[in-house]
This record gives C-alpha cells, structure tokens and sequence, in this order.
C-alpha cells in the first residue's frame, strides 16, 4: 500500500515515544479499534465491489461513503485501520496492492485556504511517499500513465501541485497573475485536468484500486463540495473509492449537507454512522491499556464513561489526565496499574463535563516556548514545518529559538506529551501536525478574544506575507494572511496592503476556476482600493488590475450588468487604447454569454476601428483588398519562406489578433461572412508583419475553409496544412489546436480520409479542447464523433453506447446548450436500435421550425437532417421532402461535410423516389439538381460520399425509366461501393430501394433476393425497428416459406465489410495535432 495523508489523522490515537522505558507510563493499543466490526466490515464490502459495471438502475457501483460521527468518535481512526488491514492482506498476497490518499480539511474561521486544500496536499504527499517508497517500475508505470492522460497541460497542474513536478521529474512553471481575457474555462479546465490525474492514478491498466479519503468534508469550501460532486457522479472512475467524513446534527442548510442531498437523488451514497463507544468496549479499552483483566477495571471504565459518554479521543485524554494527576499509576509494589476510584470521583465533578479544558491543562504543563508555539501554531493551519514555525515565533512578542535542534527538541516535547505529531511533508520537510483538531482549538483559546487575539492575527498575517513572498508555492499563507487582515477591525492594515494582498489571494483562485472565492477577494481588495486618494493617478497598474479582475470575475459569474459597469469604469480611467482593449473583450464576452451576438461583434469592430485594425466602412472593398494581398504573397513565398516567420512578440498585437478572432466567431455566428472572412485575412496579415502565434493558424485554417467554398480546394489543403504546422512552431498552441483539427476535418479532410482517421483526428481535437477548458466546444467535437459514427455504418449497440456516454459527460458538464444538439443528433437511434418508440410523423412536422437566434439554427439544422434520414429510411417520402425544403433555406452556405452530403444525398433520393411513386417529373428535375451538385463536389473536393452520388443516381435512373439491366448494374455498384467503404446502412438501403424497384417491375425473383439482402443488412446494422418494418411493409415477401435470393452475393460477404468500433471510443489512443500527417499536399480527384 501507498499512503499519502495531506494530514493524516487519527481521532483517537497517540503515539508514544518508540525509545520510552517501561515506567510508569500510559502506552495505548496502537492500531486496534473496538466496536467498529460491522463498519469496517460495510467498508471491506464495498472495496470487494470496485471495478464492477453499472448496475441496472444506472446508479454506479464504485462507492460514495459518507461516514460521520461526533469529533473525536473515531471516524478517521476506522478508515485508517480500514486502510492498514488492507495493506496487511495486500503483503500476503491475499489482494492486490492499492493506492490509499488521504486529506483533511482543517478549521475555517476568519482564516481561509486555497480551494480544493485538502485534495491538494494529499496528492503531494501522496507523490512523495511514492517517490520515498514505490519500485521504479511502478513509478514509471504512473508516470507514462499521467503523461498520456494529461500530455502538456500536466504544466497547469503542476503550478497547483508542485510536487507532482518533482514525481514527473520535469520543470514546472509558474501562474501568471492575471491574463488580458477572462479565463471563463479555467474551472472546466481545472477539474478535467484533475479528473484525468485521479483518473490515471486509479486506472484499470496499474492494476491498482485507488481509494480517496476526505476527512472533515464539513469543512470544505463550496468549490471542494462542487469538485466532489463531479468526482462521485463520474461514472468512468470504477476503480476509485471515495470515502468522506463529517460531523453529525449539522443543519439542513449547511452547503455540505445540501451537496449530498443533491447527490443521493442521482447515485447510491453508502452512510456510516460512527456512534460513541458503549461501556463494554470503552473498558476493552482500558483493559487493554492498563494490561488488566476487563473485571477488574469495570469500576474505573465506568465512572470514565460516565465522564466522555464512550466518545473515544476524550476517554484517552481522560485517561492521560488521571495518570498526571497521579490517580491512576504504576505500582512499583505490584508493578501493576492502580488508581485511587474516589479521587477519580472529584475529579469528574472538577471538570464538570468541560473535556477540553483537560487539553488546555495539558497544554500548560509542556515549556513555555512549546506553549506559544503551539499557540501561534493553532491561528495558521494544523500543519507547519519547522522553518516556517521558527520564522513565525517572534510573532507573540517573545523570544526565538537560537537554532533549529534546540527547537526540534522542544516540539518532541509536544509530540511525547501526544499534542503534535512529526511527519514529512509532500517536499520531504519535517512538520509538526496538531494530533486532533480539539487540541488546535484548546491551544487557540490561550489567547482570550479581543484585541490581544487581534494583535497576534495580525502579527502573524504580516509575517507570513513576508515569507509568502520567499516561498510562493505555499499559498496558503497568503490566504491565511488575507483572511485575518480582512476581518481585523482596531488593529487595520494599509489600504494598499488590502488591496494588493487581496488581489493576489483572488488571482489564485481565479486561474483554477474557484470564481466565488475570487470574487470575494476581488471585491474586498477593491474596496480598499477606493479607500486610497484618487487611486488611478496613484496607483494606476493596481486600479486597472483590479477592476478588469472584478469585470472578469463577475462574467464569469454570470452577473453581466455588473462586469458592464466595472469595464465602463475601466474604460474611461485607461490611459492607452491598449490598455482598454482586454476590458472591450470582456463586454464582447458579457454580451455573447447573454446571446447577443451582434452587440458582441459590434463592441469588438468598435475597439478594433479605433486603433485601426478594422475598416469602419466599405467592409466589402477592403475584403477584397486584403484577399488580393493574402493571395499574392502565398504565390510569391513558399510554405518555407511563411514558416520562417518568428513567433508574434508584440503583446499589443496578442490583443489585437484576440479581438479579431473573437469578431470572426461572432460574424459567423451572425451569418456575417463578409466580416468573419475581412477578421481572418487581417489576422493573417498582422502574422505577416509581427509574427505567428496560435491564432494565426486559426486565421488560416479559416481562410482555408473560404477557399473550399469557392471550389479552390488546392489552396484550401494547403493553408491548411500550414495552419497545422505553424502549431508545430508556436508555444501557445493548445488552445487553437481544438479548433484547428475541428475545421480541417469538417471542410476538407473528410472528403478523402478514411472515417477512422477522421474520428482520431476529433478525439485529438476533443481532448485538447477538454485539457484546456473549452468545455462547450469540445463537446462540439464530441457530436461530431457522434455523427460520423452514427452514419459511418458501425454497429448501432456501439453507438448507443457511445450516444450514453457522451451525454453523460454533458450533464456532468452541465452543458446545457449543447446538450440540446445532441438529443437531435441522437435521435434516428431511438427509432432504429429498438421497436420500443414510434416515430411521431404528424407531430414532427408541427414542431421545431421556428429559429430566432443562430444557435436555434443551428439545433433546426441537426432537427431536420435526423427526421430527414428517418424519414428516408421508413419511406416517408412526403415527410422528407418537407424536411428537405426546411433545410434550404437554412444550409445553402454550410459547407460542412456532413451537413452538406447528407442534406445533398438524402434530399435528392426523397425527391427521386417520390418522381417514380408519382410521376412527377419537377421531383426528378431536383433530384437530378441535388446529384449535381453532389458531384461537382465530389469531382474538386474527394471521393469520400461517392457511394452517396452512386446511390442517387442509380435511383434518378430507375425513376427516369432506365433499361432494366443499366438499372440493376447502377444499383449493385452504388451497394457494392457502400459495402467496400463500410456503410452498411446504405447498402441497406440500395438493396431495400432496388428490391422495391424490381417487385414494381413484376420482377419478382430479383425483387426478393434485393430485399433479403436489405433485411440482413439492416440486422448486420442493428437497426432492429427497421427490421420490424420491413417485414410488414413487404408481408408477401418475407411470409413464404423458403426465400429465394436473387442477389445473394452480397449477403454471404456481409461479415467482412461490417465496421468495427472500438469498445470505448472515447479513450481512442491519440497523439499531438502536429504529428499527424493528416493534410495531403496532393489536390484530390
């Protein structure tokens, strides 16, 4: 076993000096627990079940366990013993081995800690001790594993984790403190990263179950109640066990009590209630301890009953108390342990039932320098290393230390006396660590409230900003620091001071995504702000910080009027445009979020005219002018010449190159190509002039895509391909890469790559977009996986699978927006895997034409194209052609692949098949107009959907009254052309057409063996319902006793052309965008 313990605890157990002699002194039984048979037993069992499937009930079977229990009862004594008899039977080989990590959070007063504390400093212990104690093997092992789950961004984490840089053996780099856009996906991105690291830690392939124990979860902050949240309702974390401990009787309104509230009404919560000891056990106990038989000591078991009501730390401390009062002592006649049981009697009514004033006893009997030491120590954290806790002991007025030893000797004091503990931290430094959380309030009530107690906080406050500024990677002390000098009223610090501490306080938890924590840093700091004379002309680069932090902030939040307002005050202090630029970026954010799309575009076009790097009028002439430019450069220059370019310096011209690309998304979204086209060329003209950087592949992946559109599609893959490789070169290349491979596949690879490549290619995309926060985005991609397979002919049980777990994912994202894309998308799956629902045609048609905004378009373009298909597959051809028509309107401009061959493809045989059932000859006229189409694109783009075009146009054939011979050939290509590519659900359908065809023919023989090859076909597919529906629709046909197969053929050979998924396309191996030599230097056919 592994064990890591950001503080790892025991409620009811002190260690002993291993050196002391055998005198009169208490030794307690070291890991023995009494009365706690049933719990551990519950926990055991529900280790047993890790790593099982989900159940029926969708509830998951890796265990939430919430135990909970009075302080001190033994909550985390049981887990700990729990933990170590796993590792005993792991020695034995009875189990394999486990990883065991362990944090608690500590006592939050006016002192705060960064969010997420406890999770964080158990992974650094955690790392450490492996390091200390783990083979190489399987130190490598982790380390591949951590590596391929997180790839670069592994720097992100590490700025929070710092010991993760040491086991990973790498340099890690430091946050910045503040960015010129707000970083709205930094919680997203946070709790991916972190996801996919506890993910890799506890995965299948280590061969280790993991369990994660969080001790008093009570007092976590609302951001750590939200991580847990993600972490129990992850499904695809099977071989994690998270445990949790809390105090019983709190609220209802408490925020932990409502977090698991809301949990238990989506997964199974495992509780544990730890009661106090009876009387038989707590005398177990003392008979254990004083080595006597449980008779003897009954009488002096139950007056300590009487005295802590079982509760077990109090017991001990009772215990403690009785031999220091000489009570209870060592018979030197006897040599065994007696006690005096009237004197046990007074000293209970002494007490009066105040347990913790026998720790304040206690306290005061250790030296006066262990005293103010424990202290100082109890109004910082419950855990501390000897060189902080030398630089804070000055901080009560009293003397220091003169060197180290002398003070280790002291604390050892502490720790035989049972108030502290030795241990390492997650850097190897040695700490000292209160023994139980009573004894850290006991040490604090030394110093009385008031302004005593106010002195001390501050004192401490200020010099753990001194040390904060030589140690940044202890956080804590800032936030510890900020949290008293907030709330200190007679003893105040400088505005200034407020200002400056707060700020960097919310900056940290801003750039993990703790927003409400950042704003309450942000706000206060801002306060002190406006306490100072004219803070911009004094103090301009800290006003300016502060309110684009507080802007930032509240966007992120959601509070949109708020951020206007504090932008429109940053706007009119900024002494330079520059200066204004982030906060116009800010507004344009703000007014996106709130679906206004046009007042989003039109903030930036008005920060970009002002500095001149975007036309005010005559939008169309200086597009024009630009394409001109651009055009004649890239004849001029090779692809080496542009690639020699050096990356962009200038940070003025950053901005800018964000604030076009934010116009860009925002004219697309307004259906503004004129201006979305003028945004790209002009990025690509400031690359030329200042340098590359990510963006400047976004301009020309986009500019590729406007070559595609006009048919140029030589220029159109290769500014593709240079937009992949200037990702090669650029460091700031993750969070373009997402959108790169997102447009490359969508417009130009997927007319001549293979699906497979397609789909690894799009899980690049989407694990890019997810390890930097992207979330709405990269489930964008996660669709378009979806869509590609879904039409891909894969087996429909894969893909409902599949369909499952990517919604899932969108609720456990709370991706709302695009969670309504994706139940369009999904729907042909309902009506095609299973007979269970009944395709509503009539209601169908009454619902989802009305769209106002460009993502309602957007949801009509997914509504119509899946009823379009349906409606295709079950012969509904009126239907779809009224679906067609819908989409018109709406998709002329969309050159995507998928949309764009779909639309094409299906539309054209709804209109040939409704020409042959009607003789219509206008059906034929458009369907013959949607196969030219279809082929002018296949002739310059690829010969992708070629099985599409042959389908189509051995359909127009049969329709337009086609020799029968011409029309049987046409349709077995366009079959055979479906089977060779492995879109088995179109050879289904040409044999189901072509079957229709021949019975309408009186070919009754040929007719036949077409339809029982569409039959297999479609249950080769899965497309279980539409086997249902073709037996009723042709009852003569598949009622007779013996099929005859006029086509059979193609029957016998359906095994070889079936498309296989991966079992888990969402863990597809994949690799870095850049090396992947997916763009072909080649014009397509």
């Amino acid at each position: 076993m592994i064990v890591s313990s950001g503080r790892e605890f025991y409620d009811d157990g002190y260690s002993d000096d291993e050196k002391e002699e055998l005198d009169n002194r208490l030794s307690f039984p070291q890991h023995r627990l009494y009365g706690r048979a049933s719990e551990m037993g519950n926990l055991t069992s529900l280790y047993n079940s890790l790593g099982s499937a989900v159940s029926e009930d969708a509830q998951p079977v890796p265990p939430f366990v919430v135990i909970s229990g009075f302080a001190g009862a033994g909550k985390s004594t049981l887990v700990n013993n729990f933990a170590r008899d796993l590792d005993d039977q792991a020695k034995q080989g009875m189990i394999e081995p486990f990883f065991f990590i362990s944090g608690r959070y500590d006592q939050r007063d006016e002192r705060s800690d960064l969010p997420f504390s406890a999770l964080v400093r158990a992974l650094e212990s955690f790392f450490s001790q492996l390091m200390n104690e783990g083979s190489p093997d399987e130190i490598e092992k982790l380390r591949t594993s951590i590596q391929t789950a997180i790839g670069d961004e592994i720097q992100s984490l590490m700025t929070v984790i710092p010991g993760l840089t040491k086991f990973m053996n790498q340099g890690g780099t430091q946050p910045h403190d503040h960015d010129i856009a707000p970083k709205k996906d930094a919680w997203h991105q946070f709790l991916y990263l972190l996801q996919s690291l506890i993910k890799a830690i506890s995965s299948a392939e280590l061969g280790r179950r993991t369990i994660l124990f969080l001790d008093n979860m009570h007092l976590a902050d609302e951001t750590s109640l939200d991580l847990l949240s993600m972490f129990v309702r992850d499904k695809s974390m099977s071989h994690l066990m998270i445990i949790c401990s809390i105090q019983c009787m709190l609220e209802k309104n408490h925020p932990c009590m409502q977090c698991l509230e809301a949990l238990e009404e989506e997964v199974r919560v495992e509780r544990i209630e730890v009661n106090n000891l009876s009387l038989e056990d707590v005398n177990n106990f003392v008979a254990d301890t004083l080595e006597l038989d449980s008779k003897e000591t009954l009488p002096l078991s139950k007056l300590i009953y009487d005295q802590t009501r079982g509760n077990m730390f109090f017991a001990m401390t009772f215990l403690e108390e009785l031999h220091r009062k000489k009570i209870l002592f060592l018979s030197v006649i006897s040599f065994r342990w007696e006690w005096k049981l009237e004197a046990v009697g007074e000293l209970e009514a002494e007490l009066s039932n105040d347990m913790l004033n026998l720790i304040v006893r206690k306290i005061r009997e250790v030296p006066e320098t262990v005293q103010r030491m424990l202290v100082i120590a109890s109004f910082t954290r419950s855990m501390l290393s000897v060189e902080t806790m030398l630089a804070l002991l000055d901080c009560d007025g009293g003397p220091c230390v003169d060197s180290v030893e002398e003070f280790t000797h002291l604390m050892d004091r502490a720790v035989n006396e049972g108030l502290l503990e030795k241990v390492e931290n997650g850097n190897g430094c040695l700490c000292y660590r209160f023994a139980h959380d009573q004894i850290q309030q006991a040490a604090m009530s030394l110093v009385p409230p008031g302004q005593q107690r106010e002195k001390l906080k501050v004192s401490i406050a200020l010099r753990l900003i001194e040390l904060a500024d030589k140690h940044p990677e202890e956080s804590w002390m800032l936030f510890v620091a900020a949290g008293y000098l907030n709330a200190t009223s007679s003893l105040k610090a400088s505005s200034f001071c407020l200002a400056t501490i707060n700020l960097a306080c919310g900056n940290k938890a801003f750039g993990i995504g703790a927003f409400h924590p950042a704003s309450k840093y942000f706000r206060r700091g801002l306060r002190s702000l406006l306490e100072l004379d004219t803070p911009w002309e004094t103090h301009y680069d800290l006003a300016l910080r502060l309110f684009r932090a507080n802007s930032n902030v509240e966007l992120c939040l959601g509070n949109y009027d708020v951020c206007k307002d504090l932008s429109l005050v940053t706007l009119r202090n900024c002494k330079s445009l520059e200066d204004k630029k982030p906060s116009y970026l800010t507004m344009s954010y703000a007014k996106g979020e709130q679906g206004r799309p046009s007042e989003a575009l039109q903030i930036c076009l008005d920060a970009l005219s002002v500095s001149n790097d975007f036309p005010k009028r005559f939008q169309p002439f200086h597009m024009m002018t630009d394409l001109r430019q651009v055009r004649r450069y890239f004849e001029a220059h090779t692809d080496y010449d542009f690639l020699q370019i050096p990356p962009m310096a200038n940070s003025v011209k950053r901005t800018t190159m964000e604030l076009l690309q934010t116009a860009s998304m925002r004219a697309y979204i307004c259906n503004s190509m004129v201006q979305n086209l003028l945004c790209s060329l002009r990025m690509i003209r400031l690359s030329l002039e200042y340098g590359l950087c990510g963006r400047s592949a976004l301009a020309l992946a986009g500019y590729s895509t406007y070559l595609a559109f006009i048919g140029n599609q030589k220029d159109a893959v290769r500014m593709g391909s240079l937009a992949v490789r200037i990702l090669d070169k650029v460091k700031d290349r993750k969070k373009s890469e997402p959108a790169v491979a997102f447009m490359i596949v969508n417009f130009l690879d997927s007319w001549t790559k293979p699906i497979e490549e397609l789909l690894r290619l799009l899980k690049i995309a989407y694990k890019s977009a997810m390890e930097c926060g992207n979330i709405e985005f990269a489930f964008l991609v996660r669709i378009g996986m979806f869509r590609f397979v879904l039409h891909g002919g894969y087996p429909l049980d894969a893909v409902v699978k599949f369909g499952a777990e990517t919604l899932e994912q969108l609720d456990l994202y709370n991706a709302t927006m695009t969670r309504s894309y994706m139940i369009e998308c999904e729907m042909p799956l309902k009506y095609l895997y299973s007979g269970e629902n009944k395709c509503d045609w009539a209601l169908w048609e009454t619902t989802g034409f009305e769209a106002d905004s460009k993502d309602e378009k957007f949801q009509l373009l997914f509504y119509c194209l899946s009823r379009l298909f349906l409606g295709l597959i079950f012969g509904k051809l009126e239907f779809s052609k009224r679906m067609a028509e819908k989409l018109a309107g709406h998709a002329e401009s969309d050159t995507m692949y998928l949309n764009l061959t779909q639309r094409l493809s299906f539309s054209g045989l709804a209109y040939s098949r409704l020409a042959r059932r009607s003789g219509k000859k206008k059906h034929l006229i458009r369907s013959r107009r949607f196969a030219d189409k279809l082929s002018r694109l296949i002739c310059s783009k690829g010969t992708t959907p070629i099985h599409l075009l042959k389908l189509l146009e051995a359909d127009i054939l049969a329709s337009s009254g086609g020799k029968r011979d011409d029309v049987q050939a046409s349709y077995d290509i366009a079959i055979a052309m479906a089977l060779e590519t492995g879109h088995i659900q179109f050879a289904a359908l040409g044999n189901e057409i072509a079957g229709d065809f021949f019975l309408e023919k009186g070919d009754e023989a040929l007719g036949k063996g077409y339809l029982y090859d569409a039959r297999a076909l479609y249950k080769e597919w899965q497309a279980f319902a539409k086997v249902d529906d073709l037996v009723m629709k042709f009852p003569a046909v598949f009622n007779s006793e013996q099929e005859t197969v006029g086509n059979s053929h193609l029957v016998t050979e359906i095994g070889s052309y079936r498309r296989r998924i991966p079992a888990d396309l969402a863990h597809l191996p994949c690799q870095g965008l850049q090396e992947v030599p997916f763009l072909s230097t080649n014009t397509p056919p």
